[in-house]
């Protein structure tokens, strides 16, 4: 009986950890395509830039698992520091969306020149 316990235990576990980090990719996701749409970016578009299907794009930025989202984090990311950085020194759309991307800080260290090797 004891073992059974434990096995419960651990699916209990297993789900509350599931459930996290669906939150996290949910507002990860949320955060994407929030940036994608201030840019007037289109899914199909960006999708075709990330090389990557729309439907898995979608998937992602609704926060559903994705085999590649790893993948498509990284490469989001840098797409959208570049851009970023093409918009003009102190132009009102830079602002806006460096004060946008920053609040989560989806960069985590990325540098214009990481991006560009």
């Amino acid at each position: 009986m004891e073992e059974f316990q434990d096995i419960e235990e651990m699916r209990m576990l297993w789900e509350e950890k599931m459930y996290q980090e669906e939150l996290e990719w949910k507002a990860l996701g949320n955060k994407f395509e929030a940036c994608r749409k201030a840019l007037g970016l289109t899914a199909t578009a960006t999708a075709k830039l990330l090389g990557v299907s729309t439907g898995s794009l979608r998937k992602f930025e609704l926060g559903q698992p994705v085999f590649v989202r790893k993948s498509i984090t990284k490469s989001y990311r840098y797409l959208l520091l570049l851009i970023v950085q093409k918009l003009p020194e102190g132009s009102e759309w830079r602002n806006n969306m460096e004060s946008m991307l920053g609040q989560e800080n989806i960069f985590e260290g990325i540098t214009v020149g990481y991006c560009l090797q």
